[in-house]
């Protein structure tokens, strides 16, 4: 009798035993485990429900936001399709990347998986993709009537680090799409160490409103990327291509993709469109050059569409009280720095493109919101091309998160598909 109860005690407690030191690891990371618990309150009668068009719940406003969640939902439509059509313009697909730096924090190999379907590598761009001024010219946006503006002060590299010049290599980020690459490697490493080793002084505290801010800055990012691997999870190669298919899998959203962090999904979305609607001025009057006159007069239409869309005329969060002092300012841009070199962890080369990438996107929109500048002139935006480029991909990749979610949580995938060529 006594050997039944102790064996009902063993099998009752490992599985508790077992949860508690993957929480201690770097095997589970933060976001998993309050997901977890969204994941209980979700399947209660009276939890979100994804299957209602406009519930309760998305008639609310996003916490720490100024905008309803149906707002969004319906404006990020508009959004998408000028989003997308910008991205794929020759100004804001050829991205400047350092893909190989060591990581500074742990022994990282780069090595991608050698697959038939594609694997995780990239290439570079030939040289003649690149526009010929950009090969010359310092890599700053083009401004009326100045030839160039940088950005200036010591703030310069407050928000990402400096990449030497000869570390960077162009990038056709439309020939490398986010996906599914098969990469497992040290993800779950890299996203422990983002959510837990970047706490503010005052953790021990109620939690501070700026360490909100960076908490559901990156939870909803890692939204946005695991909904792009659920959509484009399963390769097909079509026949006699060398072209490949990525089709969803519905298994994959439902055990990735949870509300809470639909919700910081949201809540990212705003904060990207906030940068850029206050620097709406001057990307109305910039020019955007790539030696195609025809392709800048279009970008110029798509972008002056885009800063007067509905959503972007919305004060979607309000910046003026996100820091309570300096200092915390200068704490919180040490913690964001910490992440951006995070990503010269990943070994996936694809995967540490887009992190690069929407991790810069994000830098970029703090830089615009935190920036004591002349947002009515039309003389620039002190900012660099490149950060420009990663804060619209940034803002594209988020919105058709977005879109991606909203038929996904249907059951639906009609529609969803991605198609990449590959080398062999």
């Amino acid at each position: 009798m006594v050997r039944k109860i102790t064996k009902c005690i063993v099998l009752v407690a490992l599985p508790v035993i077992l949860g508690l030191v993957l929480m201690q690891t770097h095997w589970w990371p933060r976001d998993y485990t309050k997901s977890l618990y969204s994941a209980f309150v979700a399947r209660s009668p009276n939890s979100y429900n994804y299957s209602s068009p406009h519930t309760v719940t998305q008639i609310e406003l996003i916490d720490d936001c100024c905008c309803r969640i149906v707002d969004v939902i319906d404006g990020s439509k508009h959004l998408e399709t000028l989003l997308e059509a910008l991205v794929h313009t020759k100004f804001f697909s050829i991205f400047k990347v350092a893909l190989y730096k060591d990581c500074p924090f742990w022994i990282s190999d780069h090595l991608c998986q050698a697959d038939p379907t594609g694997g995780c590598g990239v290439c570079e761009c030939d040289e003649n993709d690149v526009p010929v001024s950009w090969r010359w010219k310092k890599d700053t946006v083009a401004a009326l009537p100045e030839p160039e503006v940088i950005w200036q002060g010591s703030l310069d590299d407050m928000w990402t680090p400096p990449t030497e010049e000869s570390e960077l290599v162009y990038i056709d980020l439309t020939r490398w799409p986010e996906r599914n690459t098969k990469y497992v490697g040290e993800s779950s490493r890299i996203w422990w160490s983002i959510y837990n080793e970047n706490c503010f002084s005052d953790a021990g505290k109620s939690e501070c409103f700026q360490e909100r801010v960076l908490y559901k800055l990156m939870s909803g990012l890692h939204t946005s990327v695991s909904t792009h691997l659920s959509a484009y999870y399963t390769p097909t190669r079509l026949d006699g291509s060398r072209t490949i298919q990525y089709t969803p899998s519905l298994m994959e959203f439902q055990r990735r993709i949870l509300p809470e962090r639909v919700h910081n999904l949201y809540f990212a979305y705003l904060f990207v469109l906030r940068a850029i609607s206050k620097a709406a001025v001057p990307l109305k009057a910039m020019e955007y050059s790539t030696g195609d006159i025809e392709e800048q007069r279009q970008v110029s239409r798509l972008m002056n569409a885009l800063v007067e869309s509905p959503l972007m005329c919305t004060l979607t969060f309000d910046e003026t009280n996100m820091f309570s002092s300096p200092e915390k300012m200068v704490e919180f841009a040490h913690y964001f720095k910490n992440i951006t070199q995070l990503m010269d962890c990943v070994a996936c080369e694809q995967c540490a493109l887009w992190g690069k990438v929407q991790i810069l996107g994000l830098g970029t929109a703090l830089k615009l919101l935190m920036r004591d500048y002349d947002w009515t002139s039309s003389l620039g935006l002190p900012i660099q091309r490149n950060e420009l480029i990663a804060l619209i991909n940034t803002a594209r990749q988020f919105s058709l998160s977005i879109q991606l979610i909203e038929q996904l949580k249907t059951g639906n995938t009609t529609g969803i598909y991605l198609r990449q060529s590959v080398l062999r």
